[in-house]
């Protein structure tokens, strides 16, 4: 995402504003418009957190073992970048939300039950 805008504070005045880079107002316009429109549709969210530090969980199955491992999206990417052996998993088992995790894992488990 190119940013268009910057905050600025003056501190003499203790104004504060927005300067529109290269005084692309019609840009910046569109590009306020795309956000009003996601967010009427319902596809704008608004984090608690960044999203490199909302907490996931994964499946962890090694031979007839299955488990929830928990970390942030950040921690699991440091970890696959570095080939970590112990954390190689399909990101189809990668989950936001615990109780999908948690759904999975009673899914993998009774697989590998049979």
């Amino acid at each position: 995402m190119t940013r268009l805008t910057q905050r600025i504070k003056h501190k003499e005045n203790h104004r504060h504003g927005v300067y529109v880079e290269n005084q692309d107002y019609i840009s910046a316009a569109n590009k306020l418009a795309d956000y009003e429109d996601a967010e009427e549709q319902g596809r704008l969210a608004m984090l608690p957190v960044a999203a490199d530090e909302l907490p996931c969980y994964a499946l962890r199955i090694s031979g007839n073992r299955a488990e929830i491992v928990k970390a942030t999206a950040k921690q699991f990417l440091v970890l696959l970048e570095r080939g970590s052996e112990q954390m190689i998993m399909d990101p189809a088992n990668v989950f936001y939300d615990r109780e999908k995790a948690f759904a999975a894992l009673e899914k993998v488990r009774a697989e590998l039950k049979q």
